[in-house]
């Protein structure tokens, strides 16, 4: 039985490669990973958590649901998705130190 490796790399990979289609189909405007993926902790039953906004035209419930579902498609595993303008302020001190930035014009590293 092989031992189970962090899907960081292929999500970060993933999520670079994506960024355009992020940008042009559903206005992203900020992307990042967060939690234990981030961490590089994940589990084969750990969901990926991505940080996000998108512009005003496409802050849409429909396009909530299309992100999300494309998303879960080209990763492979359940998303978890979360506003960073609907992030409290205390939960967001505790996340800071396991972003990593993958926006349209930065390198996801």
């Amino acid at each position: 039985m092989s031992e189970y490796v962090s899907i960081k790399n292929r999500v970060l990979t993933q999520l670079a490669s994506s960024l355009s289609t992020l940008q042009t189909v559903y206005g992203i405007e900020f992307l990042a990973l967060f939690g234990s993926v981030a961490r590089g902790e994940d589990t084969p039953y750990s969901d990926i958590d991505l940080l996000y906004t998108c512009k005003p035209e496409f802050d849409t419930f429909d396009n909530y649901l299309a992100l999300a579902e494309y998303l879960e498609s080209i990763l492979e595993r359940k998303v978890d998705l979360v506003s960073f303008e609907y992030l409290k302020p205390r939960i967001r001190s505790s996340i800071q130190k396991d972003v990593i930035f993958c926006s349209p014009g930065q390198a996801a590293v």
